[in-house]
Order: C-alpha cells, then structure tokens, then sequence
C-alpha cells in the first residue's frame, strides 16, 4: 500500500511538472502575439457565457474557463499586457473550491469531445496558446 501511494505521488509530481512547463511555454507563445488575442477578446466582450451548438469554443474558454481560473483577476475585455500580467501572476492556490469543481465537471463531461482540444477550430496561434494555458492550468489546480 505506502508504494502504490509512493507511485501515486510520483505521478502526480510529474504531470503537475509537465503541465507548468506546458504553460510556461504557452505563456512565452502568447507574449508573441498578443495583438491576435486581442482581436479573439473583442469578439466576447459583452457577451454572456453559454455552450451550445453555434458557441465558439474561444468563447467557452475566454467567459467559461479562464475566469474561474482568475477569480477576481478577471474582468469581460481583460486583454492586452494587462492579461498578460495576470496570467503570468497567476496561482493554482488561488483557484477557490467552488470553481476547482466546476472546472473538473467541465472536463469530466468534455472528455471526449473533440471540440474542447487546441487546434484550427480555435481561431489562429494565440487562441490555441490561451487553450494550452488554461488547459495545464486547470491540470495545476485540479490535481
């Protein structure tokens, strides 16, 4: 039992490490285009959060996700360096109970589904960067 818990420990260890270094990477990828988030941003900014058929998945990440990630940190048009900024500051131990649960139901009912992964359905480069970063910061709260 203590070296299965052991193995466990070391598992978790390393996916957290792998999922920093993700968004690590992701953050440095953003930092290159920024002007094309931007524009992704302004196509949400007013817009109420909602999944559905005819819901962009930037959408479901930009209103969805990224705000339980930041918490408080997050306003509707946060973009720019002033997103940057937070992104770069930001904590997994800030990530309260209640949005850690909402985002584990959220990967628990879109686990198969093809359209919540990176790739062209997303937009460009920065949106799949912003993915990646929610992605392996969801891993960072969450596990």
């Amino acid at each position: 039992a203590e070296g299965q818990a052991q193995a466990i420990l070391g598992a978790s260890a390393g996916v957290l490490r792998l999922a920093g270094e993700s968004q690590a990477r992701a953050l440095a990828e953003l930092g290159g285009c920024v002007g094309q988030l931007d524009a992704a941003v302004e196509g949400c900014v007013g817009l109420e959060y909602s999944e559905g058929p005819g819901v962009s998945a930037f959408m479901v990440l930009y209103k969805g996700l990224l705000p339980r990630l930041l918490g408080g940190s997050f306003k509707d048009g946060l973009r720019g360096e002033e997103l940057m900024s937070v992104l770069k500051g930001w904590s997994a131990a800030g990530v309260s109970h209640t949005d850690k649960s909402f985002l584990e139901a959220f990967c628990d009912s879109h686990s198969e589904d093809e359209y919540f992964r990176p790739g062209p359905h997303l937009g460009g480069a920065a949106e799949n960067a912003l993915f990646e970063w929610v992605d392996s910061g969801i891993t960072l709260c969450t596990i």
